[in-house]
């Protein structure tokens, strides 16, 4: 009698009601008192060096409490902790919260604007000057794996950063007693899903407790506050994430982005909340893209149809990768 009641018994939605009338609850809808809005200044450029950013007519614009660049953060400018495990790491990086002296893709946030509203907050950060040195900046990852490529990052080899090989059985002999072999090269676009709620953050620091609270649409609350404590130096009992509705993600919400760095941070050295929103524009350019790879297939056949053995190499391309958040890396089976 259990079992008949248990076993094939749809399981009703309990968020459903709430969600059609229109009671949820996103990132965007909280409105907490004297809350601070982050905007960011992003690099136009692919890869250059930042000569000088003039931040004084920023500075100066009506309701304008911070304009901050990587120098005014400190050791919280550390690179951030990596969600995403490179196989076979050959040298593993990851970004800051802000580029420090050089950027490495279209939309690293150079500088930063905390302000009174976010309208003023976009203003001002219209006012920010930044001088570039354009440097050379690849975008086929087969050229970004060669030896003549520009290095994307000082102290690596190269700029494969990770190499996984795997072989299963025996494919020299497989193709040795093949009839027929095939070879095809494919190409898949890279794809980003494109949730109708952006990413957002707002951040609070209560000095009482030492607490802080970070509300952030995010797929992964406790990888976010490990992140969000390596990063600020802080213990991940005194940081506690919430994940409130998320409106979508589809892998675009996976890792620790600046942003939630820089919330946090801000918070706690304002002691006021700080909130940013993601626009559009922004997700389109940063959040996590997948895909992006280029395979070359090659199948051991017999005549009969019979498949013997297949070998397959994949150059995968994540640019600023999930989030934009990782550099470009090389995953590389070889035949097997």
């Amino acid at each position: 009698m259990i079992g008949r009641h248990c076993t094939g018994t749809p399981a009703l939605r309990l968020e459903d009601p709430r969600l059609v009338q229109g009671r949820g609850r996103y990132v965007d809808d909280i409105q907490l008192p004297g809350m601070l809005h982050l905007t960011l200044i992003r690099s136009p450029h692919a890869h250059a060096r930042i000569r000088r950013i003039e931040t004084a007519a920023a500075a100066a614009a009506p309701g304008v409490v911070h304009v901050i660049t990587a120098g005014d953060l400190g050791p919280v400018n550390r690179p951030l902790m990596s969600m995403i495990l490179t196989p076979a790491p050959r040298c593993s990086v990851t970004q800051r919260p802000l580029a420090d002296g050089l950027v490495r893709y279209v939309g690293e946030g150079v500088a930063a604007v905390l302000a009174t509203d976010r309208y003023r907050a976009v203003d001002a950060a219209a006012m920010v000057v930044v001088d570039y040195e354009p440097l050379p900046a690849v975008a086929d990852p087969r050229q970004a794996g060669s030896g003549e490529a520009p290095l994307l990052h000082d102290g690596c080899a190269s700029n494969i950063v990770g190499e996984w090989q795997i072989t299963v059985g025996n494919p020299e002999d497989a193709f040795a007693g093949a009839d027929v072999a095939v070879e095809l090269d494919l190409e898949i676009a890279r794809a980003a899903g494109q949730p109708i709620e952006p990413r957002g953050v707002v951040a609070r620091y209560d000095p009482l407790g030492d607490l802080l609270t970070v509300w952030t649409s995010t797929q992964v609350p406790h990888a976010i506050r490990a992140g969000l404590a390596q990063a600020l130096g802080r213990s991940e009992e005194s940081i506690r994430v919430i994940a409130p509705d998320v409106g979508g993600a589809f892998g675009s919400k996976l890792c620790l982005c600046p942003e939630e760095v820089l919330c946090a941070h801000l918070a706690e050295r304002s002691g006021r909340p700080v909130k940013w929103t993601e626009t559009r524009q922004e997700h389109l350019l940063l959040a996590g893209y997948s895909r992006g790879q280029i395979h070359s297939i090659r199948l051991a056949l017999r005549r009969d149809g019979r498949l013997l053995g297949l070998q397959g190499g994949i150059v995968n391309r994540c640019g600023n990768g999930k989030g934009g958040r990782l550099p470009s890396w090389w995953m590389k089976p070889r035949p097997g």
